[in-house]
């Protein structure tokens, strides 16, 4: 046993994700999984604690804008991004309806999931450190 755990510790290992300050890649939207990235990347999303501001990518083009957090309500203000074409990212639409539509979330370990008034919009599983 290490000297973390015998006095009680956490270590960075023990922590579960927490909601905000970390990456969330996006699996699925409603119940359909979210096809392979492409050599763009993976869609994923960003919330930073200090500033109560969003920023993430949704597969072709960045996205940003604010949310309110308060228990376990959260509501994204309005979504803006960069206004990229591309044909071979087909989340984007989805995972922006998805931000407009969640009202609540549920953190269980590493999977978090939007959810709007009735079913979950968005699923997403916490983002390995580099």
């Amino acid at each position: 046993m290490g000297v973390a755990a015998s006095i009680g510790m956490t270590t960075a290992c023990d922590r579960a994700p927490t909601l905000e300050d970390r990456d969330w890649t996006l699996v699925a939207l409603g119940r359909e999984p979210v096809p392979e990235p492409t050599e763009r990347g993976a869609p994923y999303l960003h919330l930073v604690s200090e500033n109560a501001q969003m920023q993430g990518f949704g597969g072709c083009n960045r996205i940003f804008g604010s949310y309110s957090l308060e228990g376990s309500r959260l509501e994204f203000g309005p979504v803006a991004g960069t206004r990229m074409a591309c044909p071979d990212a087909p989340a984007e639409p989805g995972f922006m309806a998805a931000l407009a539509a969640t009202r609540t979330y549920q953190l269980t370990g590493s999977v978090l999931l939007f959810k709007d008034d009735a079913a979950a919009v968005a699923r997403f599983e916490a983002a390995q450190p580099d």
